[in-house]
């Protein structure tokens, strides 16, 4: 279950909010997605090309994800960068799963250095 469950759980919860329109309707919320956001980083695309042909059934998924924080909880560096990449770093913060069993115990680890724009 917390290999891949919660991923899928988040996943689904996080996609039907953002085709509810909710985030939207409250801009001064601030939301943070545990798990990474699960599969939703990577999954945008695809919820934005529902979007687009459900002729005016959802709220816009691209929008929406503007508006989200995301916790680090994803156990790999490439995967976090990807996250800070596609949410951008200052809406991802530093999370542990603690006290769970799969809870990260090197997660400051994953953190690379950022670079200066001039390397």
């Amino acid at each position: 279950m917390n290999a891949i469950g919660r991923l899928a759980d988040t996943s689904i919860a996080v996609s039907r909010l953002l085709f509810s329109g909710h985030l939207l309707k409250f801009p001064g919320m601030k939301l943070v997605i545990s798990h990474g956001g699960g599969a939703l980083p990577y999954a945008l695309g695809r919820l934005a090309r529902n979007h687009k042909i459900g002729q005016g059934k959802y709220a816009d998924p691209r929008k929406g994800f503007e508006a989200m924080y995301f916790d680090s909880c994803v156990f790999d560096a490439d995967t976090l960068e990807y996250l800070a990449k596609k949410a951008g770093p200052g809406r991802v913060m530093l999370g542990s799963d603690q006290p769970f069993p799969i809870g990260d115990p090197s997660r400051k680890k994953r953190w690379k250095e950022p670079t200066s724009p001039t390397q």
